[in-house]
């Protein structure tokens, strides 16, 4: 759907750019300069510039894709994608390697990537978060913007310049002989719009001009520059585009159309509420995250005192361990020394007995005698009939209290013959002697 026509009406600013000067104006309002070696700002008299020769480590680079993404500008250099922003708290214009080029990533214009992810290509910009956004291309398009949901593509022939083909899909027809200015990989911004897709999005050929708003596409018929190169944004109710005028670049702005005022008025006080809103609920959020640290470092301190009384019950419980150890050994050497006590004693006894009937046996041996001698003093002395015979007939055993148990013997000490009456022996033990025939 086309609406009517607005007029509108640029009118060109003193400044006057370089032939390969590009401008670019983030969200806040702030413009960025790339004159093809610095980006720079301007601010109250004063140039804030970055060198990229210098920050780049290199005399030969080449800036691919320089677009706007919300308060900062994006661009890729020696396969990593730069952020560029300014710092207006410290005044300052800051850089930094945003992220490595993906393997396969394709870098368009105006701060735009494709790439294909299982057979299917996608388009997105540099700051989004890939693995979560992408608006998917038709097969064989070629993308010249993305603006939140919706996707343009630039096309040779179309039915009108600005074509909706379906309900987030446009073509833009930039014929051959509209394709003046594309220096320095095509930085012409041909469509600008907010990073909320529910902003309005400005789209230009070079020749017109066109607004898309809810789906509808309202044209903007314009006064001032001979063609438009590029838009370079939006900001309270100001259009700023990059225009060609006598062959030379030149800045030129234009108040929108009432209407626009109005709606853009109505989308401010919506997104400072919106502003508002998340500043509220980001207060919550800092009031809970610092409940949770205090939590968790409450918990921490528990553990921590926990950890401590465990470890001191566990040398406690090591020494008792050592203790009872000990305990146990000398328990052990107790119990055997009971044990064995009375077995030892016994033994002891035993020994002594044995050493005492040796002690009697080497100092009372008798010799009994058989028929061919007889005993004198213990000792067996032969007839003189029988010198030199066997007189001996067996060693004598000891009596007790007197008497003999082995049949035909009887108890004598020496000559005296104790006939189991141990005094008649004087109380000393005698001998159990074989009976004479």
């Amino acid at each position: 759907m086309v609406e009517e026509e607005s007029q509108i009406i640029f009118d060109p600013s003193d400044e006057r750019l370089g032939g390969s000067t590009n401008v670019y104006q983030v969200e806040d309002g702030t413009l960025f300069y790339y004159d093809g070696y610095e980006i720079y700002v301007k601010l109250r008299g004063r140039k804030h510039a970055l060198d990229l020769q210098y920050l780049l480590g290199s005399s030969r680079f080449e800036v691919r894709g320089l677009g706007v993404c919300g308060n900062a500008v994006y661009f890729e250099a020696h396969k990593k994608i730069h952020k560029v922003y300014f710092d207006h708290n410290i005044n300052r214009i800051e850089f930094l390697a945003y992220r490595n080029l993906l393997l396969g990533e394709k870098v368009l214009e105006n701060a735009i990537c494709v790439r294909d992810i299982s057979g299917k290509e996608y388009a997105y910009r540099m700051s989004w978060d890939i693995a979560a956004h992408g608006v998917e291309v038709e097969e064989g398009r070629e993308v010249i913007g993305v603006i939140g949901n919706r996707i343009f593509y630039r096309t040779e022939r179309a039915h009108h310049w600005l074509w909706k083909t379906n309900a987030n899909s446009y073509l833009v027809e930039i014929r051959e002989r509209n394709r003046f200015l594309e220096s320095h990989n095509a930085r012409n911004v041909r469509v600008y719009g907010r990073m909320d897709s529910s902003t309005d999005v400005y789209v230009t050929n070079g020749l017109h001009l066109a607004v898309v708003r809810d789906g509808a596409v309202e044209i903007l018929s314009f006064t001032g520059p001979e063609e438009i190169h590029s838009i370079v944004g939006v900001h309270n109710g100001v259009l700023i585009i990059l225009g060609k005028d006598e062959g030379k670049r030149i800045l030129c702005t234009a108040k929108l159309p009432e209407r626009d005022l109005e709606a853009f008025a109505a989308r401010r006080a919506s997104s400072r509420q919106s502003e508002e809103l998340f500043e509220e609920i980001m207060g919550r959020n800092e009031k809970l995250q610092a409940d949770l640290n205090a939590s968790i470092v409450s918990h921490a301190l528990q553990i921590q005192a926990m950890q401590s009384t465990i470890d001191h019950l566990r040398e406690e419980n090591t020494q008792i361990r050592h203790r009872m150890d000990v305990m146990e050994e000398v328990l052990a050497q107790k119990t055997l020394t009971l044990l064995f006590k009375p077995f030892n004693m016994f033994v002891s006894r035993i020994f002594l007995a044995c050493i005492c009937l040796v002690t009697l046996s080497s100092s009372y041996v008798l010799r009994s005698c058989n028929d061919n001698g007889r005993l004198v003093n213990g000792v067996c002395e032969c007839f003189e009939s029988f010198s030199g015979a066997n007189c001996e007939h067996f060693l004598a055993h000891a009596c007790v209290k007197g008497e003999c148990k082995a049949p035909g013997t009887y108890c004598s000490y020496g000559s005296v013959n104790c006939f189991g009456d141990s005094r008649s022996c004087g109380g000393r033990p005698g001998w159990c002697l074989p009976m004479m025939k």
